[in-house]
């Protein structure tokens, strides 16, 4: 069965360019309240908050729906609590949660990048090789920030006896592998087995959780005009 969204509420991380824009872009067309959760704004989604301006007089609703913005670090699990508390302030109630926020193993986190060390002092990683514990960037936002995310979302839906919609931007990736990137397949395998682990949350509580794994994304002229092959897992 199809789900109307319009006069609900949403958080989509990651919503400050890419496919998480063009997804946030979406919902509100069809009255969808939106806060993004982003370290910053594209100027389209700075255009999008004006045209969807928050009134905190005049309460959204599917005639009016608002667009909000949390500066939100999503390898921060204070700042992702803090992102559900500002969604719960501005809204009745929080309907949807897309952990969409994701990078593509850059250089600065990369396994063929090992973290700086005395026999690798040049290296362009970001990592800590002295964390303790350590971390990969590329896996604390692409599977950690989805997992936990997911927690806050399943805790209010829970605590509050409603009905949610959990949906995870996965890849093609999570079908495949390659030697190239293998910190970005390890994130994206772990997340399409996180979202499948999920399945039965419908029918035990009423949660409905889905993962889209979109292909190659072609942008053009603006991160709102984009082009993806893509599957679905779901469990709808």
């Amino acid at each position: 069965m199809a789900l109307s969204v319009a006069g609900r509420y949403a958080i989509i991380t990651g919503g400050g360019s890419g496919i998480n824009l063009a997804f946030a872009k979406k919902l509100l067309s069809r009255g969808c309240s939106v806060l993004v959760g982003d370290i910053s704004l594209r100027p389209e989604a700075q255009d999008l908050l004006k045209q969807y301006p928050h009134d905190p007089l005049t309460p959204p609703s599917a005639n009016r729906p608002v667009a909000l913005f949390k500066k939100t670090d999503v390898t921060s699990w204070p700042q992702l609590s803090a992102l559900t508390r500002a969604a719960e302030t501005a809204f009745p109630q929080i309907d949807i949660v897309v952990p969409g926020a994701g990078i593509f193993e850059p250089r600065w986190s990369s396994f063929w990048n090992p973290p700086k060390s005395p026999t690798n002092p040049n290296s362009p990683s970001r990592d800590d090789a002295d964390g303790d514990p350590g971390h990969y960037a590329v896996l604390d936002v692409n599977l950690t920030h989805p997992i936990r995310l997911s927690q806050l979302a399943i805790a209010h839906w829970t605590s509050r006896r409603i009905p949610g919609s959990l949906l995870i931007v996965g890849s093609m990736a999570g079908y495949v592998h390659g030697i190239g990137s293998p910190l970005y397949f390890a994130s994206k395998h772990g997340v399409h087995g996180f979202v499948r682990s999920l399945g039965r949350l419908r029918d035990t509580v009423g949660i409905r959780t889905a993962a889209i794994a979109p292909g190659a994304v072609n942008v053009y002229s603006s991160p709102i005009k984009t082009r993806a092959s893509a599957n679905r897992i779901s469990f709808l």
